[in-house]
């Protein structure tokens, strides 16, 4: 896959389609396996249950953008569609931040349902209380990146202000990589003090870092996402940042 250019509409409706799909029943086994057979399930499962709802609501509003030009040159699109397809994004990242947040929780809420230790468990919630501060700002940012907020969508209306686009996502992708690096990295001091032998106790470390291939995909989004802001072609070259952020909130639940 290319790290950014055009990406066709079929294509941004197949991943958007077939990897909730998957995590779906990822998650569904996870659900099962906790209610049915073991019977432990936590507040971790229900946080995850409801991320995996803002990830099919995400899919659902690229979807939205699909069907009202996305893919299409700016100057092809009629003015009623680049102004949904406009109001489509808007919602699109408030309900991926949401997503992001909530898988993240439940990822940390699950390391104090593993981890007892105080002072680790300490760690836990000072970072949870990150995820939550950082997905607030961003969500917040994303609905009033324009004042009125209809300016995000409405080019025709004169008295506005709006924020540096480019400059916020950047800040928000770097954040949104510290804290996935941080939530992968958090129980490597517990787990390298564990009582094994060196083989098993770096093999179950591999486990845990594997989530830090979000952060791999994270960077991998970049290239595209600053083409994306960069560019007055909005329409034309965002199906690529689409196909990415599906990628990102479905791989990071696969993990958990």
């Amino acid at each position: 896959m290319v790290l950014y250019g055009y990406a066709s509409p079929a294509a941004v409706t197949a991943t958007v389609i077939c990897l909730p799909i998957l995590a779906v029943s990822l998650v569904g086994m996870r659900m099962y396996a906790r209610f049915m057979v073991q019977k432990n399930a936590g507040v971790d499962d229900g946080f995850i249950l409801v991320s995996v709802l803002f990830c099919i609501a995400t899919s659902v509003m690229i979807i939205a953008q699909v069907e009202n030009g996305l893919g299409k040159h700016v100057k092809q699109l009629e003015k009623h569609e680049a102004m949904r397809q406009q109001q489509d994004f808007l919602v699109m990242i408030v309900v991926y931040n949401i997503c992001l947040c909530f898988t993240k929780l439940s990822i940390l809420l699950q390391y104090t349902r593993i981890f007892p230790q105080k002072g680790f468990r300490l760690a836990t919630w000072i970072v949870m209380g990150a995820v939550v501060i950082y997905a607030i700002w961003r969500v917040l940012a994303a609905i009033f990146t324009c004042l009125p907020v209809a300016a995000f969508w409405d080019k025709s209306i004169v008295n506005k202000h709006c924020q540096n686009k480019f400059n916020v996502a950047m800040a928000s992708t770097a954040l949104n990589m510290a804290t996935d690096l941080t939530i992968a990295l958090l129980p490597m001091p517990v787990l390298n003090q564990l009582q094994l032998p060196h083989r098993q106790r770096y093999a179950l470390m591999a486990v845990f870092a594997l989530g830090g291939l979000v952060v791999i995909i994270s960077i991998l989004r970049l290239p595209s996402l600053m083409t994306l802001w960069k560019s007055k072609d909005v329409s034309y070259v965002n199906p690529m940042v689409m196909i990415w952020s599906d990628i990102e909130i479905n791989n990071i639940q696969e993990y958990e």
